[in-house]
């Protein structure tokens, strides 16, 4: 197949790299693959990043000293309840504007830390097993 590709003439080679196959394009008189960002590439654009927290209204009113910033603009810091003092983690969402000239808005969630789901205790399970298998007899000889 690759033989049958290399005989076409050079300009059909571009076109069915370019056109049919979509992994290269023409600039300039050359021939250049086009770089491709994958899945792998979207997750490393979408992970959060860790920093300090600058906001001086949550430093002040919710002791927050780190908040971890989303890709869509939010931001998640772990810091103290104002009114009872226990640790938990203020979700400031951004909201989506419908227009350029208005404003950034946020909504804001606090929850606890202590705000979770009780697990039920483990329970160890036993399943049978077939005595008498290929490997088995081979391990025992």
């Amino acid at each position: 197949m690759w033989q049958l590709f290399k005989s076409l003439p050079r300009d059909l080679q571009w076109e069915v790299l370019s056109e049919f196959v979509g992994s290269h394009a023409v600039r300039k008189g050359k021939l250049m693959s086009k770089m491709v960002f994958g899945a792998r590439h979207q997750m490393i654009k979408e992970l959060p990043r860790i920093n300090r927290c600058y906001i001086w209204l949550y430093i002040r009113n919710f002791n927050a000293t780190d908040d971890v910033q989303l890709g869509d603009g939010s931001q998640l810091m772990f810091c103290d309840d104002p009114k009872t003092g226990k640790i938990g983690y203020l979700f400031r969402k951004r909201k989506m504007r419908t227009h350029s000239r208005e404003e950034l808005r946020y909504a804001l969630q606090y929850t606890p830390l202590n705000d979770s789901i009780t697990l039920p205790p483990f329970e160890k399970h036993y399943y049978p097993s077939y005595e008498n298998t290929d490997k088995k007899k081979a391990l025992r000889i």
